[in-house]
């Protein structure tokens, strides 16, 4: 990492080393569950006998339909260590 890459904490704006020598740096994104793709899967798991069987023939057999999408786009965090053991991580990754 160069320095060029180094960004602020995303909790309280300061340098992400004035808490010690580490911090965070993720990247997150909000994702929602698709009951239809949830349903269709597991309706097909069924029909297959469910339980481990039903899974595998079901992963196999089936369309293999998104269980969950997207509902944001990706955020870059970068998170002290005291952002980090303070604040919930939905409350960092609205932060501007």
């Amino acid at each position: 990492m160069k320095r060029k890459d180094v960004k602020p904490c995303k909790g309280c704006g300061k340098g992400v080393a004035h808490a010690g020598p580490a911090f965070f740096a993720m990247k997150a994104r909000y994702w929602g569950l698709d009951p239809r793709g949830i349903q269709q899967t597991h309706g097909l798991e069924l029909q297959f006998g469910g339980g481990q069987a039903g899974a595998v023939m079901a992963n196999i057999m089936g369309a293999d339909p998104d269980l969950a999408q997207p509902l944001s786009d990706e955020v870059d965090a970068w998170v002290c260590l005291d952002c980090a053991t303070r604040l919930p991580l939905a409350v960092l990754l609205e932060r501007d």
